[in-house]
């Protein structure tokens, strides 16, 4: 007869809190040295590795969360699909795709991503044959897509949109 393994013993709250304040430390050191670097290139492509590693990580606690609860999703579309959506605002703001001189057109991309992003799932769903809870999943992933980068997305429109259009950035003025 195999013997049972014991759980392991949980950790500490001392190496919780070490744990934590260290990656806390971290990260806010890799966040203030990119913004005060002084160097725009620097700044912005820390910005973006942030903002998709956030919503990669959010998209993955969700999809975890929902599979906990015995749902079905598409985890790795959704996790595809929120780093797309994020990259791609993002190359909007960076002017990749084009003249983006106004919110509207960083709008009308992410509306046509995630409709783009639903007949994709209906087509991932049609091409399951062993999937009988088809219209769950779709509908989870796309509440992971929603829930997570397309709010995020809301701080890259307050950073890059911060400034009316004619505006410069001066000293001592919002």
């Amino acid at each position: 007869m195999p013997e049972s393994t014991a759980p392991a013993p949980a950790p500490s709250k001392l190496q919780v809190f070490a744990r934590r304040l260290f990656s806390t430390v971290l990260l806010w050191g890799v966040v203030l040295s990119a913004l005060f670097s002084g160097v725009q290139f620097i700044e912005n492509y820390v910005f973006l590795l942030i903002m998709t590693v956030l919503a990669g990580v959010g998209l993955m606690e969700f999809y975890n969360l929902v599979e906990k609860e015995g749902m079905v999703c598409f985890r790795r579309w959704g996790i595809l699909g929120g780093v797309l959506l994020m990259a791609g605002t993002f190359g909007h703001f960076q002017k990749w795709f084009g003249r983006t001189d106004s919110p509207a057109r960083v709008n009308d991309f992410e509306t046509i991503f995630l409709i783009l992003f639903v007949l994709g799932l209906c087509l991932r769903q049609f091409m399951a044959k062993d999937n009988p809870h088809g219209i769950v999943a779709m509908a989870t992933t796309l509440l992971g897509l929603m829930y997570v980068p397309w709010l995020l997305n809301f701080i890259q429109k307050i950073e890059f949109f911060r400034f009316p259009a004619g505006a410069h950035a001066e000293a001592g003025t919002f």
